[in-house]
């Protein structure tokens, strides 16, 4: 399915959409819902994003679920980079020295994507060791993210978005040539309690 339109005409039927359906509106809805959502696309798509490791625990969520791992690969990651933060402790003068270089900020080490572990469904992911089992305070993470397929919630959810904007002149004259500005504003009257509640676990959350 190209892009992020989460219904095809074929489906109008299903969804109780007339055939005459103007396409335009499922461009219209999933945008609504990209944009409730947070989120590029809810299909697979790439992120970048850093996360701080406080405490020392090697342990973070990535913001966007659930990871996919494209085909031909065996890891949702492309690319995963950490570092060290200020040392403390009786030892940190002297891991620091081989650690952090002087005069600067800590250095990216690039880590193997294949040795990290994860849970795709919650995004939680669980980072190897670093140098002399000193933990990380930071990481970046370039990895894929999203659905295969719209799920079933968001199918109803565009559909009842799409009978929303039918049923709003004032958004159905210009459908087809709305922006997103246009969107943010029409948004509390197309995104009613029903379809908010159908999305909601489709929102991205940010750890920080």
């Amino acid at each position: 399915m190209p892009g992020n339109l989460y219904l095809t005409t074929a489906e109008f039927p299903a969804y109780a959409l007339a055939d005459s359906t103007d396409p335009a509106l499922v461009r219209v809805a999933s945008d609504l819902v990209d944009s409730f959502c947070q989120r590029a696309s809810l299909l697979v798509a790439q992120y970048t994003e850093r996360n701080r490791l406080p405490g020392g625990r090697p342990v973070t969520r990535a913001t966007f679920t659930p990871l996919a791992v494209p085909q031909g690969q065996q890891t949702p990651f492309v690319l995963v980079r950490a570092r060290h933060g200020l040392l403390r402790g009786p030892n940190a003068a002297s891991l620091a020295e081989m650690i952090v270089p002087f005069g600067g900020p800590p250095e990216w080490v690039t880590l193997d994507p294949a040795q990290v572990d994860y849970n795709a469904a919650t995004g939680e992911l669980w980072l190897p060791a670093g140098i002399f089992g000193v933990p990380y305070s930071e990481v970046e993470l370039t990895y894929n993210a999203g659905y295969a397929e719209p799920p079933e919630a968001v199918k109803l959810a565009c559909a009842q978005i799409i009978r929303n904007v039918e049923s709003h002149p004032a958004v159905n004259v210009q459908a087809a040539r709305l922006d997103r500005l246009q969107l943010e504003y029409f948004a509390g009257s197309l995104l009613d309690e029903d379809t908010r509640r159908l999305v909601a676990p489709f929102v991205a959350v940010r750890l920080n």
